[in-house]
């Protein structure tokens, strides 16, 4: 490229025009992502875009995989059947064929398991319970709240999620543990074990898990929300829905009756809620549940992250949030902390550790 421009030189000092030749810049999609980086706004929505491009290419290869799958299944299933008719051998055309139909079928049990699920609580005009014989409820989950009763020294466990490597799964499901209940450990089916007696009972282990299924209403699927007790009821504030589907952050309260087994959402009459968040924390003090920090995401606003106080008030229903004087220390704002009640010497609210994001300050 020519430039008609003179250039001028201490050495000669008589303009001469002089021929530059400047190298092409890379322009286009490198340069879009560069200024896209300085921008948070274009920054998140160009991340968000490039996810859920990784999410879409994933589940064609699920889907791919689970057709594989089916085709396979289908055709030792037609085998296992000549093989019978022909007098096979029990191992070719037994164990096979079922582990060939439980690989086809993993994909789906979650799907239907939440499904299922779902559709029975809709369903039920009186709360059910169903024992399961397995030492953790499948499949394994995170960010669920685990809250004890005292009163019957049981375990209730809500919510929660789970990543496959596709997709985020966010549950609804209400569970119970109680740790002297008996449990009985089925056989592998994978064990070759020449005893015929009919008997795949392994043993028998302390520690049942019990799904308490309810009738509606209930709260809807959330993870990384927080639950206390008080008076044989467990109340369920805040906290997230995360799927490819759907992101928010709640704001409500539900409390669930242990003796009645059953939600009831608990409105405001006195008071503001504190506003939609998740990783927050949450104590029972006296006749109050005390809520702190925690925060709230979303794509075209900074993540905002919270160190106010809030009360509720187990006997009116009615929110109070804590003011302080210009003067006062307070700590930092943060989620995933550590939140206690401290009674002796005098009474105060222990907080430890967390996280946030700092703004770096160059």
């Amino acid at each position: 490229i020519t430039s008609p421009q003179p250039t001028t030189t201490t050495d000669n000092p008589s303009p001469s025009p002089t021929t530059t030749t400047r190298q092409p810049t890379m322009g286009g999609k490198k340069d879009k992502k560069k200024k896209a980086a300085k921008d948070p706004l274009k920054k998140a929505a160009l991340a968000a875009k490039k996810e859920a491009k990784a999410d879409k290419a994933a589940l064609k290869r699920i889907q791919k995989e689970k057709d594989r799958q089916d085709s396979l299944t289908v055709g030792d299933g037609d085998r296992s059947r000549d093989d019978n008719d022909g007098g096979g051998d029990k191992g070719g055309g037994g164990k096979g064929g079922k582990k060939k139909k439980s690989a086809s079928s993993a994909g789906d049990d979650l799907d239907s398991i939440l499904e299922s699920y779902r559709s029975r609580t809709k369903e039920l005009t009186t709360a059910e319970l169903e024992p399961l014989d397995e030492p953790f409820p499948s499949p394994p989950r995170g960010n669920f709240t685990w809250t004890l009763c005292p009163s019957n020294g049981m375990f209730y466990m809500f919510g929660g999620e789970y990543y496959d490597g596709a997709e985020n799964v966010v549950f609804d499901e209400l569970l119970r543990w109680d740790p002297d209940g008996k449990r009985t450990d089925k056989g592998d089916d994978n064990d070759d074990d020449d005893d015929d007696d009919g008997d795949d009972a392994k043993n028998t282990s302390t520690g049942r898990w019990t799904r308490i299924l309810t009738p509606p209403p209930h709260p809807p699927p959330r993870c990384a929300h927080s639950a206390v007790h008080h008076n044989d009821c467990i109340y369920v504030f805040g906290g997230e829905c995360a799927t490819a589907d759907k992101y928010h952050h709640y704001r409500d309260l539900w409390k669930f009756d242990i003796k009645a087994n059953t939600w009831e959402e608990c409105r405001s009459r006195g008071g503001t809620p504190p506003a939609a968040r998740s990783g927050h924390r949450a104590v029972a003090w006296r006749r109050s549940m005390i809520i702190f920090g925690g925060f709230h995401e979303a794509l075209r606003a900074e993540t905002r992250f919270f160190n106010d106080v809030h009360l509720f008030d187990f006997q009116t229903s009615a929110w109070t949030e804590l003011k302080y004087g210009k003067l006062a220390r307070l700590p930092p704002p943060r989620s995933a902390c550590n939140l206690a009640v401290c009674t002796s010497p005098t009474e105060a609210l222990i907080v430890s550790g967390g996280y946030s994001k700092v703004r770096n300050a160059n």
